[in-house]
């Protein structure tokens, strides 16, 4: 759930929402279940009470999807990330991220033949397979989890002892992620099977919602690969998941038909309820993943919009099919209040507020703009650009990015100060880079580089 609904959509456009979702997170600590491994393991399902409240039918889920914790930190890293939330962090983030990573050091078991470390017993996504080793976003997962916390570790310095938050990084830089190099895609686990059906988007989930940097063939490889083995009776976050990733590779009929297939079968007249099943099957009725996923294709795909620590892209916004206009309303961003608006010709962002404590600038590739309260008309035309007289921000299909202003010699340790967000950010790979995005070790996971490539 909390990728699948919290993490991209909600602390972009309701921050507050997003705040009462981490709250719970922070209560769940104190009644966190004993799993036999150091740190925070969070229940698959929990109430408000935050114990596990599985259904009996489902015991496996319980026992294996452990990739919850590191959603957990990833929503975390989103919010921060919107919010740059310093009280958060003094009143239990600090807390919470770093133990996420001690649960997973101690999950993480070195392999002396490989000299990588591995993550066993566990189920990505995919329900349909258990108690496996190296899932592949398991382990992507919590390698954001581990480097996370060396990073918050770096932000709460002045009022939180963390133990040793280079060790995090140390494991995170050597976690195994399976990948083959010949086929030039993700198996979703060590000893995975080409071929062998799977309930749901999993390795799927690397590109989206994770944001883990791979070569275009590769992202295009697993869509299509995952697609012709992704049973039908699966539940409907999958195609919306798809809809984004070719959308990214702008491919615009195929993510399409994926959008349409995310919810067509899926929704119940007259009340328009979602079920976790496609029809006639039912499932799971108000199936809030399934809510979420059709949210994320619409906002993360067709908006174009994706979150990272130090800036806000809007990446080639368009329509979804058979619509003239896409309006995105109340985009919370470090204080700002935005609004984005697609047409078929242009598309436009506006500028409601902004905070005087996170001066933003406007990139294009050509410009760069400080916002201000008001202006809602900025052309990527240098010649006519004068920032007091334009009132919009016309992307014409292009990408383009919001990034916070920081003067990089300020060593203020106050999280108000973007500067330190950089010192700290500049300490860790937590951003994406091209020297990783070419060698396949972005956030220091290194590739398993499988032997069997039937």
């Amino acid at each position: 759930m909390d990728v699948s609904v919290h993490p991209p959509p909600v602390p972009s456009i309701r921050a507050e929402v997003a705040s009462v979702s981490t709250g719970h997170r922070l209560r769940g600590i104190t009644t966190r279940q004993n799993y036999w491994h150091k740190g925070y393991r969070y229940p698959w399902e929990s109430a408000y009470t935050g114990i596990e409240v599985t259904q009996p039918c489902c015991p496996d889920v319980a026992e294996y999807e452990q990739h919850i914790s590191g959603c957990i930190a990833f929503a975390a890293r989103q919010y921060l990330a919107t919010t740059r939330n310093e009280d958060w962090l003094k009143h239990g983030g600090c807390s919470l991220v770093t133990h996420i990573a001690d649960f997973w050091a101690s999950r993480a078991v070195i392999n002396y033949t490989t000299g990588l470390y591995d993550i066993g017993n566990v189920m990505g996504p995919d329900e349909d397979h258990r108690n496996i080793t190296n899932s592949v976003f398991t382990n992507v997962v919590a390698g954001y989890s581990l480097y996370l916390a060396q990073y918050v570790a770096c932000l709460c310095k002045s009022y939180f002892l963390a133990k040793d938050p280079e060790s995090w990084a140390d494991i995170a830089w050597s976690l195994a992620l399976p990948y083959d190099e010949e086929l030039d895609y993700h198996p979703q686990f060590s000893g995975y099977s080409r071929g062998e059906q799977i309930k749901q988007a999993d390795a799927v989930l690397l590109g989206f919602p994770l944001q883990y940097p791979m070569n275009t063939s590769t992202r295009a490889n697993d869509l299509s690969y995952y697609e012709g083995v992704t049973r039908g009776s699966g539940p409907a976050m999958t195609w919306s998941m798809h809809t984004v990733g070719h959308l990214q590779l702008g491919d615009t009929g195929q993510a399409n038909a994926m959008f349409n297939k995310s919810y067509e079968d899926y929704v119940r007249e007259p009340f328009k309820v979602w079920s976790e099943l496609r029809r006639p099957k039912i499932g799971a009725a108000n199936f809030f993943t399934g809510m979420g996923g059709f949210l994320q294709a619409l906002v993360f795909g067709y908006g174009g919009i994706r979150i990272h620590l130090d800036h806000l892209l809007i990446d080639k916004p368009q329509l979804p099919p058979d619509t003239s206009g896409f309006t995105i309303r109340g985009l919370k961003y470090l204080g700002a209040n935005l609004t984005l608006d697609i047409q078929e010709t242009q598309s436009t962002l506006s500028v409601a507020a902004v905070d005087d404590n996170w001066p933003l600038t406007y990139h294009d590739g050509r410009n760069q703009i400080r916002l201000a309260a008001g202006v809602s008309n900025l052309s990527s035309d240098e010649d006519q650009f004068e920032e007091e007289e334009w009132q919009e921000m016309e992307t014409n299909g292009a990408t383009a990015s919001m990034k916070s202003i920081v003067d990089v010699g300020t060593t203020s340790s106050s999280l108000s100060e973007p500067a330190m967000i950089v010192d700290c950010v500049s300490k860790v790979p937590l951003e994406e880079d091209e020297g990783y995005f070419n060698t396949y070790a972005h956030f220091g996971i290194h590739y398993d580089m499988l032997s069997d490539k039937s």
